[in-house]
Parts: structure tokens; C-alpha cells; sequence
């Protein structure tokens, strides 16, 4: 299949250009003033709009195994919900699976995606503490495919202790992979879970209060301090805090090899939203905080210190996050792929936080960059994969659960009006989406092997 794009604003990671883009054969072969190829089979006229490298969305939960079943959306509910959104590529989780070995758990959950998923993907994997896991295995893991693992410091049995994580990390350097952290210290969520349930302040108004700040720098100031010591890369998931990324900023002016994220979420809301209607549906981990930590998360983001925003979609209907009065009870999560770009468009570049340069880099070639998905990924080049967003710069929309394609039915970004919206999304050439219709017949995401990381 051959397409052209005319008359477009391509975003570049030179500025940005009116030109026009030819693909063929899923790739991005032309990138000229007044293409004219043969055959062709579509010619889009992308006048006054943007054309972005598709976004990668690098912290989501399709699928997730959870003690109540799964999350609600599936690969093929979330990925349709991340295709109108702009989203051509995320990464998701593979968790370690008891009597096998890294690498087969990781193809059981690609299996778990393959054929369902409308766009592209990869994978960080896992390392728990639930089982013993031999970290020899990361080499396989690299050959095979993927760059990046993942370790909570909290949750149980997925907590890796303490006194393995420095090994991880070395054997992770040893292999050119990237470990990420979801940095909660867990004797401080444990300890006030006890003290808040003994004092019956259980209700969610408590949930922020019951995971405060600071649990989250206690737990990055010991894991910097463990990567410093191996000499080691670090990035830390869904930053949450003003003092975290402050202690981010300082690690990276001293020389350290630290990266980060932070999600719409973070920036957008506050812990407001615990004390107003139906507030458990504003119930994540870490938890939503104050305005002065959103000020701190934005001027991280333009200064560099978090490169990466992501949206941790994990996603639940409604009417499972409303069972339980209770915020040690209610199920963590909500979502969030589709409303990515939108909001950051909106909320960051109408509101000249940065430029739509910034943006891109932030939602694209930057994840493309730190998990080994450039240059195929992340980025409009000759030779990269044809995964283009077209963006109308003037289109206006009210966020409604209700229109939007999550299975969870729900947004908490319920009624945010937006200007700048994904009109068009196109992956490896195909058109996906189209003025808000589905245009893909089924599922042909496919697995994207990662290459070295790219820090």
C-alpha cells in the first residue's frame, strides 16, 4: 500500500516543515515538496493541520491479571481506545509466571496480544518478589527483544526486596537494559495502612493522606542511592510529587544516570477529587496530590528532568471502582490512553508550558529513545515505520466518558473542554482512525522488537 500526505505541518525533531510524506510497504520512503508517485492508493490532504510521529504510549495495563479478574480492557478495547487517541505503539507488562522462565513468560503474555491488539507493541518485564527469578535470564530477554524491566518497591508479593535490587540493577547494566521503578516505600503505605484502618479513617478521602510524599522520595532516594553505588541507569514510573522530581533534578545535575515520568493525571487533577463526589473513581497508586506538586511536575518536564509522560492506564468499569467505601479497598487504577494527547496539547501547548516540539519528544521519540524503539518508532524519518498522527490544531471537544472507546466508560477528565484533537491516526501506512470511526477490519498490531536503549 502506498499513501501520500499533503500540504501537512510535519513535526520533526528539526522544527517543523510543510512538506509533503509518501509511504510505501509500511515505511516512510519520501519526505518532499510536491510528491507525485505511482501507484497510489490514497492521497490525504492534511492542510492546516499537524503531522506527529505517532505517540507511544509507555506505561499501560491492557489486560492486567488482578485479584478480581482483569482489567477492563482488553487488548482490543484498549488499543482501539489508544488509536483514536493518537496512540500507534505502547508498552505494556509481562509478569513472571511460577516454573518458567523469563523469556516463556514474556511470549505467554505477547501471545495474550498477538491478533488483538489494533496497534503496535513491546513489553517491560516484571521482577518480583513472588518467586525466585535467576537475573542470567535478562540476556535472553535482550536477544529476544526487550530493553527495559520494571520492579515495585511495594504491593506485596510483587515487591522485590531490598537486598536484590542492587544485583539487578548491575546485571540489567551488564545487558544495556533499563530498569524502571513504581517507587512507594512500603514500611511507610504499610504502616499508615495499619494506623489509618486502627483509627477507622478508611473512607477514600483518606487515600492521598495514607500514601503521602512521603513514601514516595524515601523510596527514590534509596533506589538512587543503590544505582549509584552499581553505577547504573534508573527511571522512575508515574512521578507523582514535587520533592520527587526535585530529588530526580538534583541526581541528574550531579551526574547520575536517572530518568523519569509523570502522567495528565499528576498535572491535571489534585487530591480535591478525594473529597468531591464519587471520589473513588480518582483512586490510583501512587495517589493524586496538591497544586504545588503539579507546578514543580510541569517545570520538571520543560527543564528535562522527567522526559516521559506516559498514562499508566489501568483501567476498571464504573461500577467496580464505586463497590467499596472504602480506599484501601477500591481498585487502583484508571485510564487514560486516549485522552494522552489531547490534554497535553491543550493543557501544555495552548498554555505555551512548551512548545508542540516538546510535546512530541515527551509523548514520542523520547519513549522511543529510552526503550529501543528508535528510529523505527518515535520519530518521522526516511526508513521509520509510517505511524503518523494528524492533528487538527482547532478541533474542539468535551471530554465525555460516554464518547470516548475505554470499556471502563468513564474519564476523569469528564467534561475538560479541549481545543486540538487527533483527526487521523495511521499506523505502519494503514489508516486506523478516521474522523472518529474505526477504520481497521482487525487487530494487525504486531510485537516490535526494542534495540539498545537510547539514554
Amino acid at each position: 500500500m502506498a499513501l501520500i500526505i499533503k500540504n501537512g505541518f510535519i513535526i520533526t525533531e528539526e522544527g517543523i516543515i510543510k512538506s509533503d510524506i509518501l509511504i510505501e510497504n509500511e515505511k516512510i520512503t519520501t519526505i518532499a515538496s510536491n510528491i507525485i508517485a505511482e501507484p497510489i492508493d490514497e492521497i490525504i490532504d492534511a492542510n492546516g493541520k499537524f503531522i506527529m510521529p505517532g505517540i507511544i504510549d509507555a506505561h499501560v495495563h491492557y489486560y492486567m491479571k488482578t485479584a478480581e479478574g482483569r482489567t477492563i480492557d482488553n487488548y482490543e478495547s484498549g488499543t482501539t481506545s489508544a488509536a483514536f487517541g493518537g496512540v500507534t505503539t505502547f508498552i505494556d507488562y509481562a509478569s513472571p509466571i511460577e516454573g518458567k522462565g523469563l523469556l516463556e513468560a514474556l511470549k505467554a503474555r505477547e501471545n495474550e496480544a498477538q491478533g488483538h491488539s489494533f496497534i503496535d507493541y513491546n513489553f517491560h518485564m516484571e521482577i518480583t518478589g513472588e518467586f525466585e527469578q535467576d537475573f542470567n535470564q535478562l540476556q535472553d530477554l535482550k536477544k529476544y527483544g526487550i530493553t527495559s524491566l520494571k520492579i515495585y518497591t511495594t504491593y506485596g508479593s510483587s515487591q522485590l526486596s531490598e537486598d536484590r535490587i542492587p544485583s539487578l540493577l548491575k546485571k540489567a547494566k551488564e545487558n544495556n537494559m533499563l530498569v524502571t521503578v513504581h517507587a512507594e516505600d512500603n514500611d511507610i503505605v504499610t504502616n499508615l495502612k495499619k494506623k489509618f484502618i486502627h483509627e477507622e479513617k478508611s473512607s477514600p478521602k483518606y487515600h492521598a493522606e495514607s500514601r503521602p510524599n512521603e513514601a514516595e522520595t524515601t523510596a527514590i532516594k534509596k533506589i538512587l542511592k543503590m544505582a549509584k553505588e552499581v553505577d547504573a541507569p534508573v527511571y522512575f514510573v508515574h512521578v507523582s510529587t514535587g520533592e520527587g522530581a526535585e530529588i530526580i533534578k538534583n541526581a541528574r545535575i550531579s551526574g547520575q544516570k536517572v530518568y523519569g515520568e509523570t502522567c495528565p493525571h499528576y498535572l491535571l487533577l489534585t487530591d480535591d477529587c478525594y473529597k468531591g463526589e464519587e471520589p473513588q473513581k480518582y483512586i490510583m497508586t501512587p495517589p493524586l496530590r496538591k497544586g504545588g506538586d503539579q507546578n514543580i511536575l510541569w517545570k520538571s518536564i520543560v527543564d528535562g528532568t522527567l522526559q516521559c509522560i506516559t498514562t499508566d492506564h489501568c483501567s476498571f468499569h464504573i461500577k467496580d471502582k464505586l463497590k467499596s467505601k472504602s480506599c484501601f479497598d477500591t481498585i487502583p487504577g484508571i485510564g487514560g490512553s486516549e485522552t494522552l494527547l489531547s490534554l497535553l496539547f491543550s493543557q501544555g501547548v495552548n498554555k505555551e508550558f512548551f512548545s508542540i516540539e516538546h510535546m512530541v519528544s515527551l509523548l514520542s521519540t523520547n519513549p522511543a529513545k529510552m526503550f529501543g524503539l528508535y528510529p523505527q518508532k518515535g520519530t518521522i524519518k526516511v526508513g521509520s515505520d509510517g505511524d503518523l498522527v494528524i492533528f487538527d490544531p482547532k478541533k474542539e471537544v468535551t471530554l465525555k466518558g460516554s464518547e470516548l472507546h475505554s470499556a471502563a466508560e468513564y474519564t476523569v477528565f469528564e467534561g475538560y473542554k479541549l481545543k486540538g484533537y487527533p483527526v487521523m491516526t495511521i499506523i505502519r501506512g494503514s489508516i486506523i482512525c478516521k474522523n472518529n470511526k474505526l477504520m481497521a477490519t482487525k487487530p494487525t498490531g504486531k510485537f516490535i522488537r526494542a534495540r539498545n536503549i537510547n539514554t
